[in-house]
């Protein structure tokens, strides 16, 4: 989590380890190149090196680093550990779907824990099940949300 000063946030949570890292790590990122572009752009720099290095690539008419399978690669966790969790932190392997076989494993897996679309072979969107804000809650939501300009529903 990013804060207003720059400075990054590191929160682990080491539930079924024994605890090897520090709970909770502050540090400021340092860049070797473009450090204050990088900063401006926001979430520690996150948003700008993979943009800058895509448009670098294409200028040089080579694969940029962060090709779809790597994106991939960087997304798939957070639905792998949603499923762990739904399945009381089972171990799920993380697929590498650069491999045609493993591909064809997952070509029909349109798994979505999206509540607008669910349906009896979805996944909920709170390991608690189906959750209904109250009212309350809703508007509460709808204040803060116009506080910080969101004015999506």
């Amino acid at each position: 989590m990013e804060g207003r000063d720059g400075r990054v946030t590191l929160k682990r949570q080491q539930w079924n380890e024994t605890r090897k890292f520090p709970e909770e790590m502050t540090y400021t990122p340092s860049f070797p190149i473009m450090h204050d572009e990088a900063i401006k752009a926001g979430h520690g720099g996150g948003d700008f090196f993979p943009l800058y290095y895509f448009a670098d690539a294409i200028r040089k008419g080579e694969q940029p680093y962060l090709d779809v399978y790597r994106g991939v690669a960087m997304s798939i966790v957070g639905i792998q550990a949603y499923r762990s969790a739904l399945a009381d932190g089972a171990t799920i392997d993380v697929p590498d779907l650069r491999k045609e076989s493993v591909r064809k494993q997952y070509e029909k897996d349109n798994w979505l824990p999206d509540p607008a679309q669910w349906t009896p072979d979805q996944p909920w969107s709170s390991v608690d099940g189906k959750k209904t804000p109250s009212a309350a809650a809703v508007n509460y939501a709808r204040k803060v949300w116009k506080k910080i300009g969101y004015t999506g529903e």
